[in-house]
């Protein structure tokens, strides 16, 4: 493999991660909002794709 093959590779290695990473941002935010309007945890977890551990672990850290 030459070395701006592998530079390509490191890329779009890169871009897949940063785009995954906003994802998860953006779907934690999407949850903090949801949970200060008292939805249910349930809902949350459908609409954000996270998982239930990780919406109660926002839920106790918005309640502090």
């Amino acid at each position: 493999m030459t070395y701006e093959m592998k530079m390509r590779e490191a890329h779009d290695d890169g871009m897949e991660e940063g785009i995954e990473k906003g994802k998860e941002e953006a779907n934690v935010n999407t949850a903090i909002k949801m949970l200060r309007k008292n939805k249910p945890v349930e809902e949350i977890v459908e609409f954000t794709e996270l998982t239930k551990e990780r919406v109660e672990e926002l839920a106790s850290q918005i309640k502090g």
